[in-house]
């Protein structure tokens, strides 16, 4: 986050703060929102709940949990832990069972919200295009080195990586 912040000239403080979202292309709705553990949730909703770890400077662990942006649940504070946290899931499902409660979809039809998950390794909360091309995009995880971060990653689907990464889409997201 400090290193988009720095090249894009706005106050290097590591947060996602309405600022940074702004220059990212993101926009949070006002007050979040108010979606029942498990129920349906909105776009804007999944991206305030996204980005509350983050703004908190929140650390990466796999057995560690922690509370959600209305203190209604904890979530394991790993990358699959984030996006169930995002989509304000029953629990801290896996990269592995991310697949119970979403779908894959094509690249041409990610939205904000969804997310990109590679089975056994890794998954993000995308957030928008940060190019035209769609080769780079913004992104809300859990990393290993650096914690919760919201980032711009270089290289669909993740920094290149050869594994097999897939957009999904969770089964209760709505508009707005």
């Amino acid at each position: 986050m400090k290193a988009y912040q720095r090249a894009h000239g706005l106050v290097v403080d590591g947060k996602a703060g309405p600022n940074t979202m702004a220059k990212m292309g993101i926009w949070r709705a006002p007050g979040y929102g108010n979606s029942a553990i498990g129920g349906s949730i909105r776009r804007t909703e999944v991206i305030q709940r996204a980005a509350y770890w983050p703004n908190i400077g929140l650390g990466y662990s796999r057995s560690r949990y922690y509370r959600d942006l209305d203190n209604s649940k904890t979530y394991r504070t790993d990358c699959s832990g984030q996006v169930s946290n995002s989509w304000h899931a029953t629990q801290s499902y896996s990269t592995r069972t991310l697949d119970n409660i979403s779908s894959v979809i094509s690249k041409s039809s990610l939205l904000p919200g969804d997310a990109l998950n590679a089975y056994d390794y890794h998954t993000v909360i995308f957030c928008g295009w940060a190019n035209s091309a769609r080769t780079r995009y913004y992104s809300f995880e859990e990393s290993g080195s650096v914690g919760a971060v919201g980032r711009e990653v270089s290289g669909y689907p993740f920094y290149s990586d050869g594994r097999n990464w897939k957009p999904r889409r969770y089964h209760k997201i709505v508009w707005g």
